[in-house]
């Protein structure tokens, strides 16, 4: 039985590959015209990119004591950091789609426990059947794996 279990999200390849693109776009104008302005914007692009490219979403279960999950989640804002002590609480784990991406779904994903806290998890599918699995093997609770 394991104890611990850090879940980190995978790496996204189109964001890599667009940040390859603007990088290779970027050079190809400064070269051609040096000017500062295609410098700066590629620049900041870049940075941009690569803050979405390496800020990988985080949960670490820690079934000691009481039980103890923390998630860290990247936003363009920053690092969004949620804790939360009483494990044996959990009840369920949801994925909601709140839509407005006409390219693709957009779906958040939330851990509820018993006392009405919903902890924020990263987006993938495969976050949301690893923490089940874990519960099942850790504490023997059926979490539903639910889409709204």
């Amino acid at each position: 039985m394991e104890n611990n279990m850090t879940i980190t999200s995978p790496i996204n390849k189109a964001n890599v590959m667009i940040c390859v693109v603007i990088l290779a776009v970027g050079t190809y104008k400064f070269i051609g015209s040096p000017s500062l302005a295609y410098g700066v914007l590629s620049l900041v692009l870049m940075f941009v990119l690569l803050f979405l490219i390496f800020g990988r979403d985080e949960v670490h279960l820690d079934a000691s004591d009481d039980g103890v999950i923390e998630s860290k989640l990247w936003t363009l804002t920053g690092v969004k950091k949620y804790k939360y002590q009483g494990l044996k609480k959990a009840i369920s784990v949801i994925a909601v789609d709140i839509g407005a991406v006409d390219a693709g779904e957009l779906i958040k994903s939330y851990l509820l426990f018993s006392d009405g806290f919903k902890l924020p998890l990263p987006e993938e599918d495969m976050v949301r059947e690893q923490i089940a699995a874990w519960f099942q093997s850790t504490y023997k609770l059926n979490l539903n794996v639910t889409k709204k």
